[in-house]
């Protein structure tokens, strides 16, 4: 399937999502263990090695799924940061 332009900026940022999953500290992840930090980077892993077998209708089912419930623990995370001070 070739990938409309439409679908590249979304793509993109999906990418830089994934690829940020992966940097937090074994401390903040250890203190998240409900987020699946190893699914989050296989999507990346399938978003940057399999570029030409991406199916849009599963990212598009995946965004639908878990990006609400990912953005709501990515802004607790951070305002824990804010108020804990950043874990090593």
């Amino acid at each position: 399937m070739v990938i409309g332009i439409c679908f590249l900026a979304p793509l993109r940022e999906l990418h830089e999502l994934a690829e940020s999953a992966q940097r937090p500290s074994s401390t903040l992840k250890a203190g998240h263990p409900h987020l699946p930090w190893t699914a989050i980077a296989g999507f990346r892993n399938v978003l940057v090695h399999d570029y030409l077998g991406i199916s849009l209708s599963r990212v598009w089912d995946i965004a639908q799924r878990d990006l609400p419930a990912l953005r709501v623990a990515i802004v607790l995370m951070r305002s824990e940061t804010v108020s804990n001070g950043p874990t090593a």
